[in-house]
């Protein structure tokens, strides 16, 4: 396999060019699609909140929303690495830094009993 194709994988970083941890906030209309085309039944796990952009979304559609993220952005509880909880929960939706995509769809699916949706 050439090094070009081995380094083609989801978060890959050869430029060098992307945001510090990987912080890019999800548009409130792409949440908003998501909720308007997927129901959730019971709680949602935001686990990559950053700015609680997602969160706020689902929070005004009903949902009840546990919202936490590894770094503090100014919303939910900070300083949870997602990746060690063990956390049983109904849902996950979050979208989750690039570099770790594969990482958080894993784990989310362990925790998640019903569904797990990261938009990534």
């Amino acid at each position: 396999m050439k090094k070009e194709n081995a380094l083609a994988y989801v978060g890959h970083n050869s430029k060098g060019d992307r945001e510090k941890d990987d912080f890019y906030p999800t548009p409130k209309n792409a949440t908003q699609a998501l909720l308007d085309r997927q129901k959730f039944d019971g709680n949602i796990y935001e686990c990559a909140c950053g700015n609680g952009a997602m969160s706020k979304v689902m929070i005004d559609n009903g949902y009840n929303v546990y919202s936490s993220d590894l770094i503090d952005r100014g919303y939910g509880e900070t300083g949870i690495d997602f990746l060690k909880s063990t956390k049983q929960v109904d849902n996950i939706v979050t979208n989750p830094p690039f570099n770790l995509a594969t990482e958080f769809t894993l784990k989310s699916f362990e925790l998640a009993k019903k569904k797990s949706s990261n938009a990534f």
